[in-house]
Parts: structure tokens; sequence; C-alpha cells
């Protein structure tokens, strides 16, 4: 049920082994913007619109989630509105999970 696609450094590390650059961070966002149906904050950069593959926040994260990410916050690690998007692209951070959850259903 989460969604989960990879951080850069991975991706562009799986071109640099093969030598293939379709491998590389770039090319993999192109094929998730195109696949995804994203349903958060916009991210025209990073997130797909439309797609098959339905992606969205928890409608009511636990409280846990919450305490989890303003304790880290606090220690100063930095907060994102998804794991999936600007975090995927830095040194690392704290998010809420997105899911594949529709309807109340596991896609």
């Amino acid at each position: 049920m989460v969604w989960a696609r990879g951080h850069r450094s991975d991706w562009d590390y799986f071109a640099a082994e093969s030598g293939d650059s379709a491998w590389g961070y770039d090319s993999a966002l192109r094929y998730y913007a195109r696949i995804e149906n994203w349903q958060g904050l916009p991210d025209a950069q990073r997130r797909g619109v439309g797609g098959p593959v339905h992606v969205a926040q928890p409608t009511a994260p636990q409280p846990l989630a919450w305490a989890t990410l303003e304790a880290a916050s606090r220690l100063g690690i930095p907060r994102f509105d998804s794991p999936n998007g600007e975090m995927m692209e830095g040194p690392g951070g704290v998010a809420i999970t997105d899911l594949r959850i529709n309807r109340g259903q596991r896609e």
C-alpha cells in the first residue's frame, strides 16, 4: 500500500553501474509522472496527474505519525509534504508516507 519511488542517488547509481542513462533518476521520474495520479499538493516538476496509479496521502494519519514528524523536526530533520517529491532529491528528511489506497480500498 506504500508508494515509494526511490531516491535520486539510487537511480543514478543504477545508471552508472549499467552504463545506461535510461536507468537514471531523470528518466525514471518521467515514467513515474506518466503513471501517477497524484492527489496531493501540485508538483508538476516531480509528480504526475491523470495516470492509472492512484497515489495519495492518508486521509487520517495516526497520532504517532504526527508525533514522529514533530520529533524529527525538533531534531532539525527537514520536513516535506511527501516522501516522493523534493525529499527524494536531497540528503533526506521526514514526511507522511504516500499510499496506494483509493476510496478505502488497496490498489
